[in-house]
């Protein structure tokens, strides 16, 4: 396992006083990924919104910050810090594997990109699940056999079924067009990948795309995208 790095996203619910990180934490979803890190890995930090990267050991206040809030562009300085950071404290990355366990604001923004062109191999063992579905998967104990980023990225059906609940969300809607951003449709399908946030033809209406079924399957195509702004624009097509 001392090749095996863990990486646990932060979360809003925190004590109201000051404690080491891993205790600082208190929601039942933080406690079930430090708990799977703890089993896979032999070392592991926090990625906090407010400090970016945070040994478990070291003693923090209770913050309010997340990056919920954050532009995509902020997001990439945060992501680019804590590049930086797991540099300092590991050197070379090459040959590690890193075990993510955090949304995609924390990853999506550079940081998997990243650990990747520095020789690193990525894993998001609870990636696609729901938030109810995290829970229950860090509650069982049991290990999930992670996807690569390579792999999900390159495989023809990573994203299948992912994205029914962005289908849905457009079926309801009663008007003839929606402009939604990214963070929001992260929210909504539990995270999407660094190519959305960084490449236009990832929107394409291209019916070969399982990401393209969450919308032409309710009947709507995208319009434009401003990827600047993290924005896209949904009308109906007819």
């Amino acid at each position: 396992m001392s090749d095996r790095v863990g990486l646990v996203g932060c979360v809003k619910k925190k004590l109201e006083r000051a404690a080491p990180a891993r205790d600082l934490y208190s929601s039942p979803l933080f406690r079930g990924r430090r708990a799977y890190v703890e089993r896979t890995c032999g070392r592991w930090f926090i990625l906090s919104a407010k400090h970016g990267l945070v040994d478990p050991d070291e003693v923090l206040e209770p913050y309010d910050v997340t990056l919920d809030s954050s532009t995509a562009t902020e997001r990439r300085a945060w992501s680019d810090g804590v590049l930086v950071a797991i540099r300092e404290r590991l050197g070379s990355l090459d040959g590690l594997t890193f075990e993510a366990h955090a949304g995609s604001n924390y990853l999506d923004f550079g940081l998997v990109e990243g650990l990747r062109v520095s020789g690193a191999r990525v894993e998001r063992p609870a990636e696609g699940l729901g938030l109810f579905e995290q829970q229950a998967f860090y509650s069982s104990g049991q290990r999930r056999d992670p996807q690569s980023e390579e792999a999900r990225i390159s495989s023809p059906r990573g994203g299948a079924g992912k994205y029914a609940p962005l289908a849905t969300y457009l079926a309801g809607n009663p008007a003839g067009w929606l402009d939604v951003g990214f963070d929001e449709i992260d929210a909504l399908v539990s995270g999407l990948p660094t190519s959305a946030h960084r490449h236009r033809a990832w929107w394409a209406n291209d019916a070969t795309h399982s990401q393209a079924h969450g919308w032409l399957d309710a009947g709507w195509r995208v319009a434009t995208v401003d990827m600047d702004q993290a924005r896209v624009r949904f009308e109906t097509g007819h």
